[in-house]
């Protein structure tokens, strides 16, 4: 089977590559381009059995290359790739005759899915029995790289937030940063934290609070604006909801505290 490969990110464009020579080492990769306009000159040249193209791709979309090239009446089997869940995306695709929809990250086992659909577009076949058995070692190392994969993206997510406390953090934005579904970016972090994402964004905003608290002479409108939250006594309110008290008795609390240890050291 001879694919093309039509994604603009460098890393998530060599994983598919990576991952299709596992399913099947018979599978022909013949190019790879990293936007619309490229991608559409390689199938037109390529005339590939099936193509992976990513949505979203600087200049002409994957969506609007594969509807460009619908008067040509090409042969191709198209897969689409996404990092966002929205249903008009696949609508679009559907209406476009795609059947393929992938959101990513790219897993080996939406690899295999999509190349025994295709297979069995072009005529009956699937990936051999015998090649699943030879790529059953890779498929346990892809598994063990996709693990690494959420643990980094966790790790990314928090660092997001971490970097956006001055700022309203939603779920949202935080997936968009990472080119993830928010369902995805919300399941995987509630996975590997044991806590949600908005949880964990209130208890980043509400830590930093308490610092500015103790080691500021802010006021509290300030520190709630400090801390993305546009409406003070919103933030009295979370704040007491998660330190049990407001943020003036705490304050009271801990300089008091903070005072009486300086005045010892003297």
């Amino acid at each position: 089977m001879r694919v093309l490969v039509i994604e603009d990110e460098d890393k998530a464009r060599q994983l598919i590559v990576r991952l299709l020579r596992q399913v099947d080492p018979g599978v022909q990769v013949v190019g790879e381009a990293d936007n619309g306009n490229e991608g559409r000159e390689l199938i037109l040249k390529q005339l590939p059995d099936l193509a992976f193209v990513d949505i979203k791709m600087p200049g002409l979309s994957g969506l609007d290359m594969i509807r460009s090239l619908q008067p040509k009446k090409l042969q191709v089997n198209y897969v689409i790739i996404s990092g966002y869940g929205e249903f008009h995306y696949a609508q679009e695709a559907i209406e476009l005759g795609i059947k393929g929809y992938i959101l990513k990250p790219v897993s080996y086992g939406d690899i295999e899915r999509a190349l025994n659909k295709a297979y069995t577009n072009l005529g009956g076949y699937s990936v051999p029995e015998e090649v699943k058995q030879t790529v059953k070692v890779a498929a346990v190392d892809e598994l063990l790289t996709d693990i690494d994969t959420k643990k980094s993206m966790v790790r990314n997510a928090v660092n997001y937030v971490r970097q956006n406390i001055s700022v309203r953090c939603r779920l949202s934005d935080a997936a968009e940063n990472l080119r993830v579904s928010p369902e995805y970016l919300s399941r995987i972090f509630h996975d590997e934290m044991k806590i949600t994402f908005m949880s964990f964004v209130k208890k980043v905003k509400i830590e930093h609070a308490c610092v500015l608290l103790q080691k500021t002479d802010l006021k509290v409108y300030e520190i709630a604006a400090a801390t993305g939250y546009d409406n003070d006594k919103y933030f009295c309110n979370i704040f007491r909801e998660v330190m049990g008290v407001s943020p003036k008795k705490y304050r009271e609390q801990h300089v008091e505290t903070v005072f009486h240890c300086e005045s010892q050291e003297k």
